[in-house]
């Protein structure tokens, strides 16, 4: 067995943060069950417990991963939103930028959706927040919307789209229950057949809808 190369020297956050994009594409390419912490390790190039210097438990290196691509994803959301003219064009940059993620990072979305949402640890912590404020901006889009008469008042403001071959149906499912259970009141639908949903139901030239919800074409220029 070759010997293990000496990592290079790096300062506190340097190798947190090389710890964590290791995780994350370990993650990604194998599933968080799969993956153990001597791996990780591996990929980082250190020995196993240097892991634990920064990290605790293998879920707290998970959900300092998730917290990590939560805040690449989204970004100041508050500041890129101000440079859009028009509701429906706010609202589209957040449908857009949101299934963009789903198809980009089905395993971390996954992740998120039921190995972290569904447990007690989640709530309180920064993840949380960062979704919490996400969703917030979200409502306040939608809203202003409707006050404006951009968007129709009679449409409820949680409707959840899925798809009988969509891998994320489950979770929808699961996502509208607690919602309800929070006294949400929530709209699903369950689109029929083999759908392809997302992408290949907006490229259906009838589809305009879907082509404006889709992450498939470019997002509108801020301006």
């Amino acid at each position: 067995m070759a010997a293990r190369k000496p990592a290079a020297r790096m300062d506190r956050e340097a190798r947190i943060d090389h710890i964590l994009v290791a995780a994350r594409d370990l993650f990604r390419e194998r599933g968080y069950e799969a993956v153990s912490m001597c791996e990780i390790a591996g990929r980082v190039g250190v020995v196993e417990g240097l892991l634990y210097k920064y990290f605790a438990t293998k879920r707290a290196l998970l959900m300092a991963v998730l917290t990590h691509w939560y805040e690449d994803l989204f970004g100041d959301y508050t500041r890129e939103l101000a440079g859009i003219e028009g509701h429906r064009e706010r609202l589209y940059r957040l449908i857009w930028r949101h299934l963009r993620a789903v198809r980009d990072d089905p395993r971390l979305c996954h992740l998120m959706f039921r190995e972290v949402q569904s447990e007690r640890d989640y709530h309180g912590t920064e993840l949380h927040r960062l979704n919490r404020r996400y969703t917030s901006l979200l409502l306040q889009v939608i809203t202003a919307g409707v006050s404006a008469g951009a968007f129709r008042a009679d449409l409820p403001p949680t409707l959840l789209v899925t798809a009988d071959d969509d891998p994320m149906r489950d979770e929808t499912h699961a996502y509208a229950a607690r919602l309800r259970e929070a006294g949400v009141p929530v709209t699903e639908a369950v689109l029929p057949g083999q759908t392809g949903w997302p992408c290949s139901w907006c490229s259906s030239p009838s589809s305009t809808a879907g082509r404006r919800s889709c992450p498939c074409p470019p997002a509108p220029v801020s301006t």
